[in-house]
């Protein structure tokens, strides 16, 4: 089958008086070039301005005209291919469905072996094996035994890695979030990251509970009025050396005098009322 085109005559260029036309415009043109116009002459620009437009299209007019007449004969032949066309594309398309359904089954079947592997290699796993699926594995060039051999090393390095997070004798609750991470993620790096990440936020915890817990004594000592021991200033005597005594009065408001309290207690300065 060939498409065979009978012989036919290429219009020739299309001739008409450019060279003329082109002179008579530059003629009539070159008087708008510098032309200014006030502001009672605006009637006039108007009507120059609608001139030139009706000159701009009687030209253009005659161009889409020609236009026309050029493309008729190619308009004509255009649309009898097109009609050749999907003549042909009706039974390629529905060839083509047929091999993506043959081949969507395959692939399915397929995708039904990987999964009795994995569920086989995998155990008691919580893993899916969507989280470890290669769509590659689907294609007719990848082997069912070098899918089976990628699965088991991925298998083998998950159990590797949970038995490295079990092995770190970590508290109950937090093995428990380790292991839920890894199982999402199935990164150990990421997990010793987040593991040294809720250690520090722990620790904190930790600081700022026994702070709050440090200003509450504190606190309490100061409304109470619990002064050191002399046992406690004879202590703080002997690891400081020798203590002074000072007689000096300060003029305070209620609030300023219960700071000073509280630097004198967290201090172990022993104080008392002047007499």
């Amino acid at each position: 089958m060939e498409l065979k085109i009978k012989e036919f005559s290429v219009i020739d260029a299309i001739n008409f008086n450019f060279d003329e036309l082109k002179k008579e415009l530059e003629g009539k043109l070159e008087k708008y070039k510098n032309l200014i116009y006030d502001e009672k002459e605006i009637k006039i620009a108007k009507d120059d301005v609608a001139t030139l437009r009706k000159l701009v299209k009687m030209i253009n007019d005659k161009k889409i005209e020609i236009k026309k007449q050029y493309l008729e004969p190619y308009e004509k032949f255009e649309n009898k291919i097109k009609e050749l066309l999907e003549m042909i594309d009706e039974p390629i398309i529905l060839i083509d469905t047929k091999i993506k359904e043959t081949e969507n089954k395959q692939k399915e079947k397929k995708r039904e072996d990987i999964e009795r592997i994995y569920n086989k290699e995998a155990g008691g796993l919580e893993v899916k094996i969507e989280q470890i699926f290669n769509e590659r594995w689907l294609n007719k060039t990848y082997s069912i035994d070098d899918i089976k051999a990628e699965i088991i090393d991925k298998v083998v390095k998950i159990e590797k890695d949970l038995k490295l997070i079990k092995e770190m004798r970590l508290e109950a609750t937090l093995e428990a979030q380790l292991l839920d991470i890894y199982i999402k993620k199935l990164d150990i790096n990421y997990v010793m990251n987040e593991k040294l990440e809720i250690e520090r936020r722990k620790e904190e915890i930790e600081k700022q509970k026994k702070e709050i817990e440090r200003k509450r004594e504190i606190e309490s000592e100061a409304k109470e009025g619990i002064e050191p021991s002399e046992k406690e200033i004879a202590e703080e005597a002997k690891k400081e050396g020798l203590i002074y005594t000072i007689d000096f009065r300060v003029w305070a408001n209620r609030e300023q005098l219960e700071k000073l309290k509280i630097f004198l207690k967290e201090n172990k300065i022993k104080y008392e009322k002047v007499k």
